[in-house]
Parts: C-alpha cells; sequence; structure tokens
C-alpha cells in the first residue's frame, strides 16, 4: 500500500465496498482480490469516488473515475 493508507483503513474500505454491492459476493474471490490489489498498487481507494469495483457475472472489474484519473495525473505531476 502506498504510505498514505494505513491497511486497516483499506480492509475497512474494501468490506464497504462489498456492503454497498452485494453483487460482489457473488464474484469469484481471485478477480475481487486482482481489483483489490491493482487499485492498492494505483493508490487508490474502491470508494465509489474514484475507483469502483463492478461485478460482471461472477467477475469483478476495476473502473478507474475520471475523478481518480485526475488524482492519478496530479500525483505523477508532481514527482
Amino acid at each position: 500500500l502506498p504510505k498514505h493508507m494505513s491497511p486497516e483503513r483499506y480492509a475497512r474500505i474494501a468490506i464497504t465496498a462489498m456492503t454497498r454491492t452485494p453483487k460482489l459476493l457473488e464474484c469469484t474471490p481471485a478477480s475481487v482480490m486482482k481489483c483489490l490489489l491493482d487499485c492498492s498498487a494505483s493508490g487508490l481507494e474502491p470508494d465509489n469516488r474514484r475507483a469502483h469495483l463492478i461485478p460482471y457475472g461472477e467477475e469483478c472489474t476495476l473502473i478507474i473515475s475520471y475523478m481518480g484519473l485526475i488524482e492519478l495525473i496530479r500525483r505523477c505531476a508532481a514527482k
């Protein structure tokens, strides 16, 4: 995880995403974990503002919103 995220906070956000979208529980655990790992690798939280976990059948898909893309661009430009 990036420095600005603690493991406890990220776990709470992931659990909240699962409770807000119960269809995610029908997705394969591997696809959900892949999306959570991709999200954490980019430094975003799956909070339905900057990144969304979307269930498509039995697969979970990570969708980064325009706000998430702007945040990534700002971080990249600041370095």
